[in-house]
């Protein structure tokens, strides 16, 4: 029995309806059969309500899955946007740093030139 079914149990007191019934006149077998019959009634619907809130949970726990999915699939897309700016941004870096390198080696290139024209006048 579900715990909603097992507390609503615990609250229906057969024993005190019947009491009740009694004391209104109502013969203690007929009374017995009415409250049982009641009792049955009132179980079938505790069923079904538990029932029917297992099933919302079951979609509402799905629902919750599939929206947590489509944010997880947009943040790799993000993911994928911010990789392909930052790879954009090395590229770049990478490539003004070797045209820096470039004008530095022909500076120095330069340079080493002059020094060496400059020791053969000397020698």
């Amino acid at each position: 029995m579900e715990k909603g079914l097992v507390m609503a149990a615990a609250a229906f007191d057969t024993a005190e309806h019947i009491e009740a019934l009694e004391k209104e006149g109502i013969e203690h077998n007929h009374a017995r059969a009415f409250v049982k019959l009641v009792w049955r009634s009132h179980k079938a619907v505790l069923a079904t309500q538990a029932k029917e809130q297992q099933e919302i949970s079951a979609r509402t726990a799905k629902e919750q899955d599939s929206k947590t999915e489509h944010k997880i699939e947009l943040l790799r897309k993000d993911l994928g946007a911010v990789e392909e700016r930052l790879n954009g941004k090395l590229t770049n870096l990478e490539t003004g740093l070797r045209k820096d390198m470039e004008a530095v080696e022909e500076r120095l290139n330069g340079k080493l030139v002059n020094l060496e024209t400059g020791l053969r006048k000397d020698m």
